[in-house]
């Protein structure tokens, strides 16, 4: 009894492969394609796009990853149920006093509204060094993309990443 047909008995079909070939691209265009509609429009609610808003005002940032700030808002979210009433607070905030840069909204909640302004400082906090809450409650949000790291991004990595060959960093950084 033969499981298997002979090479001879098979000729060669490229139709069949080019069909399998097709479908298996058409397969990953669909999966791709669903999983970046869900992501652009995945918890777009009116609070995490004054999160968003507000984020590019704290970091001075006009272009924020989405992405890691859906990551932020939930994250904080977790931490405290009433952050995004609280976001929506100190966005009206800046809004209705015509605060235009962080400094000012800082100072002004600090001296107004301390409750606020422990929001807003964790909010900085979270951008600046990838991090929501501190100790054992402290979740990871990201390393790389922390802002922390860019005012060196031009001539090194983040620490405990390497991205050229072995001592890179010990060759002067370029002249830009």
């Amino acid at each position: 009894m033969k499981l298997f047909a002979d090479a001879q008995s098979c000729p060669p079909q490229p139709e069949r492969r080019r069909l399998l070939l097709a479908a298996g691209i058409t397969l990953g265009a669909l999966t791709f394609s669903g999983s970046l509609v869900r992501r652009v429009f995945a918890d777009t609610t009116p609070q995490s796009a004054a999160f968003l808003n507000l984020s590019q005002l704290l970091t001075g940032r006009k272009q924020l990853d989405a992405g890691i700030a859906q990551r932020f808002f939930s994250a904080l979210g977790a931490q405290d149920n009433n952050f995004a009433d609280t976001v929506m607070q100190i966005a009206g905030e800046a809004q209705t006093n015509s605060l235009h840069s962080v400094d000012e909204l800082a100072t002004a909640l600090d001296q107004n509204k301390p409750e606020l302004a422990k929001t807003l400082h964790s909010i900085i906090g979270a951008w600046y060094t990838g991090v929501v809450g501190e100790g054992a409650n402290a979740v990871v949000i990201t390393y790389a993309d922390a802002l922390m790291f860019d005012p060196v991004k031009d001539a090194t990595a983040p620490p405990s990443y390497c991205h050229a060959a072995p001592l890179y960093w010990s060759a002067k950084p370029p002249l830009v």
